[in-house]
């Protein structure tokens, strides 16, 4: 059976601080320090984010252009990163296994894969190893939406895990209007934290976006012991009397949903 956690907002930042430290993510820079610099760069102004859309203009391609916004102006001058948000998927339906489609609302993905892809296609797009994270949008934070955009991301969060089999854990977000909250899920259940005033707790959605951006591929729930070196083959790293050895995986015969993923 899953279990679902909500987080306190005290075990929110605990949690976020466990999963994303500021010399872990972000080399040493920290997020108040990163704070001042988007101040400096008018994209907040101590009350609110400038260029966040309102609920009347709230669509995929404008909260993307929101997220990068902020890439940009931090890697300018702080940082190297090859993750870039997309909600191209809001539009042209991903195909994975069994020829089951999703729509996702937004994605973080690598940059090179966006770059590639103008106008989204199934063959461009590998749903196994190009997505990091899914995110569900709703115009305004209320009960009834972070109830239903929840049920909407563990669905996708379901299929993203069966398609990408070398990733045993999902960050999910979901948007409601000015609040976020963060979603880890596993085969055997969920951690949310505590619904995060984008206004009122800068500092910490900072640090829920940049370090789910930034965030190490293990963070980020993905076994770097997998190794895919052609279509359909994998090769798998393991430890054999203390020496480091590789198992090659030359068919996958099937996906179980029923099975958890590493602790």
């Amino acid at each position: 059976m899953s279990i679902c956690w909500v987080l306190s907002e005290d075990e929110t930042v605990s949690f976020l601080e466990h999963l994303f430290s500021d010399k872990g993510a972000f080399l040493g820079v920290t997020i108040e320090d990163i704070l001042k610099h988007l101040e400096q760069k008018e994209l907040w102004d101590r009350s609110r984010w400038k260029t966040y859309p309102l609920s009347d203009n709230y669509l995929e391609a404008n909260i993307t252009a929101f997220f990068n916004e902020i890439l940009d102006s931090i890697l300018t001058d702080l940082f190297l990163c090859k993750r870039r948000w997309t909600g191209k998927g809001a539009n042209k339906p991903l195909s994975g296994f069994s020829g089951a489609i999703q729509k996702p609302d937004l994605m973080l993905c690598e940059g090179s894969t966006i770059k590639k892809c103008k106008v989204l296609e199934e063959h461009q797009f590998d749903l196994r190893t190009d997505v990091y994270v899914i995110s569900e949008l709703k115009n305004r934070y209320s009960t009834d939406n972070m109830r239903a955009s929840f049920i909407e991301l563990t669905r996708k969060v379901v299929f993203q895990l069966e398609n990408q089999d070398g990733q045993y854990a999902m960050p999910g977000l979901q948007i409601l209007g000015d609040h976020i909250i963060l979603t880890l899920f596993n085969r055997g259940g969920s951690v949310s934290t505590h619904p995060l005033h984008i206004y009122q707790c800068p500092e910490v959605f900072l640090h829920v976006i940049l370090g789910i951006t930034f965030g190490d591929a293990v963070v980020l729930g993905f076994n770097t012991t997998i190794s895919p070196i052609e279509e359909g083959k994998k090769k798998v790293q393991i430890i054999r009397d203390g020496k480091e050895c590789f198992v090659w995986v030359n068919q996958l015969l099937f996906i179980s949903g029923s099975l958890h993923g590493w602790e």
